[in-house]
């Protein structure tokens, strides 16, 4: 504070400023240019922190809605393992060859899983957590697998009927 006091005993304001701050040598046209630049480059940062913002919020999202389900006693035959890999993908706005290459599969490994025509196992799930940056932990992916399980194994009469068929000598009691 001092020395700006000194120099303003001796000097201008207008020639302290000039003394410090480089001149703007540009023509008009030059310096319009430069601004139009500088608006592109704070629109695009602006429209990506946006995008960031809203895949942020759909992860939010999606891990709210699976602890809601995980919580809940009551099955939801639609909310099974391939809906909640299905809703991730979307709100990563990822396609399936893109996302399968991202977590390690083949595309046709990745279109079992979506379509229910295969059970995923444990690697699956931890690579999902680690694809996700651990906001979904792969506890949430196998516990709405066990409940699509505990309610296939309950309510599946085909396969029930074709277990039965190979059961001999069962209990004569109900308790």
């Amino acid at each position: 504070m001092n020395i700006l006091k000194d120099l303003r005993k001796s000097y201008s304001n207008k020639e302290i400023a000039s003394a410090y701050v480089f001149p703007d040598l540009s023509t008009p046209k030059q310096h319009h240019l430069a601004m139009n630049q500088l608006l592109d480059y704070r629109e695009k940062c602006r429209i990506e922190q946006l995008k960031l913002d809203r895949l942020k919020l759909n992860v939010l999202q999606l891990k709210f809605i699976m602890e809601d389900y995980i919580h809940d006693n009551h099955y939801e035959k639609l909310m099974r393992f391939s809906f909640f890999l299905k809703d991730y993908m979307l709100k990563l706005e990822l396609k399936q060859k893109e996302f399968a290459e991202q977590i390690g599969l083949k595309p046709v490994e990745l279109s079992h899983y979506l379509n229910g025509r295969r059970k995923p196992n444990h690697e699956l799930m931890i690579r999902l957590e680690f694809h996700s940056n651990n906001n979904i932990p792969a506890i949430y992916w196998y516990k709405i697998l066990e409940k699509e399980n505990e309610f296939d194994l309950i309510y599946d009469k085909e396969i029930r009927l074709r277990e039965q068929s190979k059961v001999t000598g069962a209990l004569e009691f109900v308790l």
